[in-house]
């Protein structure tokens, strides 16, 4: 069993993003969840299990972006937010549970966290998404990533520093 390795997820109400970093070699992925009606598909749970299966395997630890509560602006927003947070505490759920199935230890950092220790103090969405997506495209040499795939990346950065303290 390998030690060392740490996976980042960016996981949202449709897809679920992965990084695996295994010393320097990457392996980045996403797969969905559910459409865009809220049918789930029929490989999600494979597609769980089997990334589970991968960190058991690896003796890998999880690190898994923190569920956020945003402020809403009016009442019909603050129910579109909350029904958002709800669903995203049942993809952290779904996710927390195969972990657990598999005894793969998994550690939630928050948003914030990762974003400082991993980009630096940066203040605007589009800044921080356009330094994560440059960080993980070099660090991944693709420029093939998702937005949510480079948060995974950044993510499994994150939890490579953390096991380095």
């Amino acid at each position: 069993m390998k030690s060392g390795v740490v996976i980042g997820i960016d996981a949202d109400a449709r897809q679920v993003a992965c990084a695996t970093l295994d010393g320097v070699e990457w392996t980045v992925r996403e797969f969905n969840r559910t459409t865009k009606t809220g049918d789930f598909y029929a490989a999600y749970d494979r597609e769980l299990l089997a990334l589970m299966r991968l960190a058991q395997d690896l003796g890998a630890v999880v690190y898994l972006e923190g569920t956020y509560l945003a402020s809403a602006s009016s009442k019909q927003g603050e129910r579109a937010n909350v029904r958002t947070f709800a669903t995203l505490c049942e993809v952290r759920g779904e996710i927390l549970y195969e972990a657990r199935r598999h005894g793969v230890p998994v550690l939630v950092v928050g948003a914030g966290e990762w974003r400082s220790a991993v980009l630096g103090r940066v203040s605007g969405r589009d800044e921080l998404k356009a330094l994560a997506q440059e960080r993980a495209e070099r660090d991944t040499a693709r420029s093939d990533l998702s937005e949510h795939m480079c948060d995974a990346v950044c993510i499994a950065q994150y939890g490579a520093m953390e096991r380095q303290r």
